[in-house]
């Protein structure tokens, strides 16, 4: 939308004589308040989480949306404070670092779609729906590992348990999303007792 946006204030700046300006204009607005009321219901979605969960988004994702969305500092600056990023620890834990395809690989779970490099390409060809599958796939597999919850740094071989690493509540609210708020208060047990995925009640 971003894209959108400057594409059509580009438009407006060569083609000020033209006939067309003040459709262009009346596009412009159009495009703008949809992006502000995009922009506000991302913001209240993340305030209102009790936690985040990443992978680099401490140093990459929320400097970026702080930047792109023009965010205050009070409100970036208390995503990362909730933010669990697997990257972060790592460097701070292990003072080790690696990409997330190495440490699918590395587990055995499904690698990316694409890299960073080539999201940055389909933004600037304007391929929006690749971009929107590319970004869907990242969260799928950072979903996909806090599910598995115990994971290898694949620079190590070091054990993690992403429980130990997370908010308190990420697991109770996992297995409640995944069979049922009656799974609340067993998953809360499963914490404790170090199983390595929520049990499905039907089993």
């Amino acid at each position: 939308m971003e894209a959108q946006i400057a594409d059509l204030r580009r438009q407006i700046r060569e083609n000020h004589a033209c006939s067309d300006i003040e459709d262009l204009r009346l596009s412009l607005e159009i495009v703008e308040e949809e992006h502000c009321q995009l922009t506000e219901a991302l913001v209240r979605q993340f305030d209102s989480a009790s936690s985040l969960c990443a992978f680099n988004g401490i140093r990459f994702d929320i400097p970026f949306m702080h930047i792109a969305l023009n965010l205050a500092i009070e409100t970036t600056t208390a995503w990362v404070l909730k933010t669990t990023d697997i990257l972060e620890c790592s460097r701070l834990l292990h003072n080790k670092t690696f990409k997330l395809d190495l440490l699918c690989e590395y587990n055995g779970l499904p690698m990316k779609s694409a890299s960073g490099l080539a999201a940055i390409a389909m933004a600037k060809e304007r391929r929006f729906d690749e971009l929107r599958d590319y970004c869907a796939d990242d969260v799928s597999i950072l979903c996909n590992l806090y599910r598995k919850r115990h994971i290898k740094n694949p620079r190590t071989s070091q054990s993690i348990d992403l429980a130990e690493w997370s908010h308190d509540d990420l697991y109770d609210i996992l297995c409640g999303i995944e069979y049922g708020d009656d799974m609340i208060e067993s998953e809360s047990e499963y914490k404790r007792d170090g199983s390595s995925s929520c049990h499905d009640p039907a089993e």
